[in-house]
């Protein structure tokens, strides 16, 4: 189907808006009466200008449409080398012309320009590859590039030809562009990424607009094995700075519930505006982080041992947890020593130890409480004398356990944090039952011996 100027040009380009949830925007020139008549069902979502320092200064582009994007959740971008006119659903289907969004092009006011579009329902994978990777080689446009684009068109006026000094992105801009939500995977799972990459024929429209994303991110090559693929894109994702201060703040809470995740996400992402939660939540953000970060850094594991998924780090110098002795070391100096009458008193210690015994006698991570308070109560005993304390309180440790997802309690409630004393908290709970990484970690060789040594 062809469109053509003062017929039916600009209403092609309002329904193909109007009949898309999400609408991607290439356009040289913007004007900002013309995306505002395009925009009436407020189903843009991206739109990528050439917006150079001379279009600005010639008003073939509007700086207002800014100001228009903050207002209506739009990620705009700057790219000076764009020439193409297009209108994608972020799918299969583009819109696609000589037609800029200005009133001369696609809005067909008074002495309108010749132009022609045309529809395609089922564009190839390479041409979504392709507007990723102009997507990828975009500026982002903030407040703080704004206002040095929008300083230079005041100074300059409409009459001198300016320099472009921004087309090349600062060390900064592409630091700070690496916390952009667009700038993480957007396929489920890396299997998933790798079944489109080498199946391009038998993938859904939906997973070749993921794969075409990630791969552009990435800059991945074709026809990789499935080796040399997950080599490469495991340096480059675990390279990513979005992802390595990610990993370092769950490395240093142990773990972080898909609440805290996504609260984090939200804290650092420099995308305006800031998603909103059920937002990171439709696109499955954090759900897809899980599963990349877990597979490509055995120092991660995760798991739902209540309601919530919860990521875990379990991490050691050889990366190798699951066999190491060092991994049990550095998991028990991980743990918090509560403070029992200003003496050292190692609850936690004292817990690991009793849930070793009990699971090394029956070789079942479903735990009586009864058992293991007797269980804790000897092993106290065995090694009062260092700790000084009279205090064998075996609530405390459990609490602990239970806010880092070490353990779960039976029947499942979230009274546990209110409890004070053991009679309470047998009233209410029968069983604790093992969770990752405790799962993993208790069946090791020498895990007594080492745990003694940290007592």
């Amino acid at each position: 189907m062809l469109y053509i100027s003062g017929t039916n040009l600009e209403s092609s380009a309002i329904e193909f808006v109007d009949s898309n949830e999400k609408v991607t925007i290439f356009s040289a020139y913007i004007k900002l009466d013309e995306i505002k008549k395009i925009n009436r069902s407020k189903n843009v979502k991206r739109i990528i200008v050439r917006w150079e320092i001379l279009d600005l200064c010639k008003e073939v582009s509007d700086l207002e449409v800014y100001d228009y994007c903050q207002e209506n959740q739009i990620a705009l971008f700057r790219n000076t080398r764009l020439h193409m006119k297009v209108m994608w659903n972020d799918n299969g289907s583009v819109l696609f012309g000589s037609a800029n969004i200005t009133n001369k092009g696609i809005g067909e006011n008074g002495r309108f320009n010749y132009e022609l579009n045309g529809l395609k329902e089922k564009i190839e994978f390479n041409t979504i590859k392709y507007f990723n990777q102009i997507l990828k080689e975009s500026q982002y446009l903030n407040d703080s590039l704004y206002s040095k684009i929008a300083a230079q068109v005041e100074k300059i006026g409409k009459i001198e030809e300016p320099q472009e000094p921004y087309i090349i992105k600062s060390l900064e801009e592409k630091l700070q562009n690496k916390f952009l939500l667009s700038d993480l995977p957007m396929s489920r799972t890396v299997d998933n990424l790798y079944n489109t990459y080498s199946r391009l024929e038998n993938s859904t429209n939906e997973e070749l607009l993921y794969a075409a994303h990630d791969l552009a991110l990435y800059e991945l090559p074709d026809s990789l094995d499935r080796n040399n693929f997950d080599q490469l894109l495991g340096l480059k994702f675990n390279s990513h700075p979005f992802i390595i201060a990610l990993k370092q703040n769950i490395a240093e809470e142990q773990s972080m519930r898909y609440g805290s995740v996504l609260r984090w996400i939200q804290t650092n992402t420099t995308t305006v505006p800031t998603p909103r939660s059920w937002e990171l939540k439709k696109e499955l953000i954090v759900n897809i982080l899980y599963d990349w970060i877990c597979h490509f850094d055995k120092n991660f594991t995760y798991s739902k041992p209540r309601h919530s998924e919860v990521i875990f780090y379990i991490g050691n110098e050889e990366h190798e947890f699951k066999n190491e002795k060092s991994g049990i070391a550095n998991f028990i100096r991980r743990l918090k020593r509560d403070k029992a009458r200003g003496k050292i008193a190692p609850h936690q210690i004292i817990l690991l130890l009793s849930l070793y015994r009990i699971y090394n006698e029956n070789r079942e991570i479903k735990i009586s409480i009864d058992e293991l308070k007797y269980k804790f109560e000897k092993a106290w005993n065995e090694n009062i004398e260092p700790h000084s304390s009279n205090n064998p309180n075996i609530v405390m440790p459990i609490k602990a356990f239970y806010r880092r997802n070490y353990i779960s309690l039976i029947p499942r409630t979230e009274d546990i944090l209110s409890i004070r004393n053991y009679s309470d908290l047998n009233s209410i709970y029968k069983y604790i039952k093992l969770e990752e990484p405790l799962i993993s970690l208790i069946p090791l060789k020498n895990f007594e011996e080492i745990v003694y040594k940290h007592i």
